[in-house]
């Protein structure tokens, strides 16, 4: 569920006990890389599967900062005024406004610059994830950004290996939609290949030594790669 006003914060259909006892919930939005536990004491009798989508840290932080400068994904008031620059002072209403996730240690950014942030927020949804996946227990897949954007035939296939992974078939309006693609949808600016290097002299500095290790355990070591 996005944050308003982009869905409505209301269900569409009731579920019933037969669609929980054989169809898939899928639990979305990096927020809840930090609530395995209280999902796993919600559903005890679920079984569980992380499908971990990775991207690389400029071009992640490069829509983060979009998303924090766009009029929309307000997600945490806050008790005290935030100080993040390049942020609070596009509009007064901003510093009482947390964007997107709020990782453990978000204090320490209250007034950082913002593509800080952004890479802040990269890391610990990530960091998060591989900590639950240290469980050797969890079935897991990692799935590249890149790799369902780079053309028809990479999307194709990273699509047909989730379905098989999931138990979804390939068909129907789900087949259309991975063979020819779809609009975009909630985005701030249209999707395009190295796109952040518009932003390079902000983002660049961002990626401190935590992120670029993380960037290195995730298999994005190669910056040129960086699209």
């Amino acid at each position: 569920m996005e944050e308003p006003p982009f869905v409505v914060a209301r269900s569409w259909r009731r579920a019933d006990a037969a669609d929980l006892h054989d169809k898939p919930l899928v639990v979305k939005t990096p927020s809840n890389a930090y609530r395995l536990p209280f999902l796993r004491s919600l559903f005890p009798n679920a079984r569980f599967r992380i499908l971990h989508l990775t991207r690389n840290p400029a071009a992640a932080v490069n829509g983060l900062y979009d998303g924090w400068r766009h009029h929309g994904f307000h997600a945490h008031r806050m008790e005290k005024p935030l100080g993040i620059h390049g942020y609070v002072e596009q509009n007064e209403d901003n510093q009482w406004w947390w964007k997107f996730d709020l990782p453990p240690g978000w204090e320490e950014y209250t007034g950082a610059p913002l593509a800080e942030v952004c890479a802040f927020q990269w890391r610990s949804a990530h960091e998060a994830v591989l900590g639950h996946l240290a469980d050797a227990s969890i079935d897991r897949m990692t799935v590249r950004f890149e790799d369902l954007t780079a053309g028809p035939a990479g999307r194709i296939a990273s699509f047909e290996k989730m379905g098989a992974w999931l138990g979804v078939p390939l068909t129907g309006e789900f087949r259309r939609a991975v063979h020819h693609g779809i609009r975009p949808v909630v985005a701030t600016a249209r999707p395009r290949g190295w796109r952040w290097t518009e932003r390079a002299s902000l983002i660049e500095p961002a990626i401190d030594r935590k992120t670029a290790d993380m960037a290195e355990r995730l298999g994005y070591g190669d910056r040129s790669e960086w699209r």
